[in-house]
């Protein structure tokens, strides 16, 4: 496939599987990058992104001003329940899962997020994957000229080439970027990790 009809793949695969999730409504990438851009302007608080992956795919690179599931739970979330929280990963299932427990534990704004692959089509300039996260500080994003939302999107960042597609099916990147996979080592303990998630956590309120 070439990069257009991977998008167009992509758009009708992502509501697919987040569909799984109806009480959640999916947002698209193009309007997360709106309410991003209306932050940077000081007209609305900025979206909280949360990047559910493993650390394996999140290293390989990531959106910009993203923040993992663990440093979100390490913040004081009960001042965070009213923000809009979108979690993401690949292509929805892992961050509708996600979303479906911020729900349950009182977010009021949470959304799914369209993930990786459809972001590696729509963003440009300085909204592109980052290499490395670009989180510089241990402030969210406010999006009214505090350090923390101009720390969160610090020019100090390197773009990246390469994208975590988790599994050769989804290889739908947009062109530029080389797809990664799981090694056979990173998928036995991710398939580790997701029944030990699935066990013990994902009934568990967060914050």
């Amino acid at each position: 496939m070439n990069s257009k009809e991977k998008f167009e793949h992509a758009k009708q695969i992502v509501p697919e599987y987040a569909s799984s999730f109806p009480d959640i409504p999916l947002i698209t990438t193009e309007r997360v990058l709106e309410l991003r851009a209306s932050a940077k302007a000081g007209k609305v608080e900025e979206p909280v992104l949360v990047d559910v992956r493993s650390d394996s795919e999140r290293n390989v690179s990531t959106i910009p001003g993203s923040i993992s599931r663990e440093d979100f739970e390490s913040r004081e979330l009960q001042s965070l329940k009213g923000r809009c929280v979108v979690p993401y990963c690949t292509i929805g299932v892992r961050s509708g899962r996600y979303a479906l427990r911020l729900k349950k534990s009182g977010f009021t704004d949470v959304h799914n997020g369209e993930g990786v692959l459809l972001w590696s089509h729509v963003a440009q300039g300085d909204d592109k994957l980052v290499k490395v996260p670009a989180v510089a500080t241990t402030e969210l994003p406010s999006g009214n000229g505090t350090p923390g939302a101009s720390c969160m999107h610090s020019n100090v960042r390197e773009s990246a080439s390469h994208i975590h597609v988790f599994s050769p099916r989804f290889d739908l990147a947009a062109d530029g970027y080389t797809p990664v996979t799981f090694t056979q080592w990173e998928k036995t303990k991710y398939v580790a990790a997701c029944w030990w998630y699935q066990v013990f956590e994902s009934d568990k309120p967060v914050g």
